[in-house]
């Protein structure tokens, strides 16, 4: 628990499955095509965010990623509370991208207490 990672975890492909509590990543953190199905308590990421085509089907409270959110394909059916997202959110072909516009889904974010600094991609 409480790992801090200086610069990039690049985990893309790989079989993991979890990830420790309270995990900062002071550069990207890329778990696309993943098994991963949830994130730990905690996470910050001061890069961008890479879940493309992983198992998540939810993301933690508080979330802070200062870079881009990329959740391309994945199974994404909900957002958590005060999600920070510095730069823009991609949700193309995921369950929310199909349900709601992203108007819907700024607003959504917002009225959990989030933002996204740039824009959302549906």
């Amino acid at each position: 628990d409480n790992l801090q990672v200086g610069g990039d975890v690049n985990l893309k492909n790989t079989p993991l499955k979890s990830l420790p509590n309270g995990l900062q990543v002071g550069g990207n953190l890329d778990l696309f095509g993943t098994p991963i199905s949830s994130l730990p308590n905690g996470l910050k990421v001061e890069g961008k965010l890479d879940l493309t085509m992983a198992k998540i089907a939810s993301l933690p409270d508080n979330l802070q990623v200062k870079g881009n959110l990329y959740l391309a394909m994945a199974k994404i059916t909900s957002l958590p509370n005060n999600l920070q997202v510095g730069g823009y959110l991609n949700l193309e072909n995921t369950p929310l991208s199909q349900k709601y516009s992203k108007d819907e889904i700024r607003k959504m974010i917002e009225d959990k207490g989030g933002y996204v600094k740039e824009d959302i991609y549906i």
